[in-house]
């Protein structure tokens, strides 16, 4: 019986890689800005073969972006809203073309579970949540929406293990 990772790996998803590798994720995921020196000395290999590594594993999408995490709050975007939608599948790519033309819409997923889309938003206020929400609502072929705010995001990858995969 196929397990999990074995699937992901006949599918090609499943990348290879080493625990120098893994190091080197691990201290980016921790901070993003963490000096190469560091993870050289942690790795006992030079801060050129790290960068090297880098750059490999961002050849391979096993490592996406490097991303600035903010509270958008200060830049006037107090409300960080998950919004799920449920859709008609026939209209999947026409409301989420229209989606994506709302400027304050950060991500949108396809899913599997209660909803068919999970889109990451922030809004200024109240109001603007309500006519976006409205505005999907209104698209043919949406079922159901529904609103998630979120306080303050919390993340802790430290309980992620991250380990070599060779």
């Amino acid at each position: 019986m196929d397990t999990d990772n074995n699937v992901l790996e006949k599918a090609g998803l499943m990348k290879k890689i080493d625990e120098n590798d893994a190091i080197i994720i691990r201290a980016l995921i921790k901070d993003a800005r963490t000096k190469l020196k560091d993870i050289a000395k942690e790795c006992k290999i030079s801060s050129t073969a790290v960068k090297n590594r880098i750059d490999n594993l961002e050849k391979n999408e096993i490592i996406i972006r490097s991303a600035v995490n903010t509270f958008m709050v200060h830049f006037g975007y107090p409300y960080m809203v998950l919004i799920g939608v449920n859709i008609e599948k026939t209209q999947e790519q026409n409301i989420i073309k229209i989606i994506q033309e709302h400027t304050k819409v950060a991500g949108i997923d396809q899913t599997i579970g209660n909803y068919d889309l999970c889109l990451f938003v922030f809004a200024k206020s109240v109001k603007e949540m309500d006519e976006l929400k409205y505005t999907i609502r209104k698209q043919k072929g949406v079922k159901k929406i529904e609103i998630n705010i979120w306080n303050k995001p919390h993340f802790n990858y430290d309980n992620i293990d991250i380990r070599s995969t060779k």
